[in-house]
């Protein structure tokens, strides 16, 4: 989230040219990002939920 904030302000800076670009590129990214983020949220709760079992059985 970050970084999105950061290369908008440099973008912004740039060229009109250049900044239509970089957003292409960017767009790209952010899809790959947010795929990557669901898969590492998604075994954390796993985790967790192994964790809850384990108490409630003892």
């Amino acid at each position: 989230m970050h970084s999105h904030t950061r290369t908008r302000t440099q973008t912004h800076t740039h060229a009109c040219t250049h900044s239509h670009t970089h957003t292409h590129t960017h767009a790209h990214t952010q899809t790959h990002i947010h795929t990557h983020t669901n898969t590492y949220t998604y075994t954390r709760t796993h985790s967790h939920t192994t964790h809850t079992n384990d108490n409630n059985s003892t």
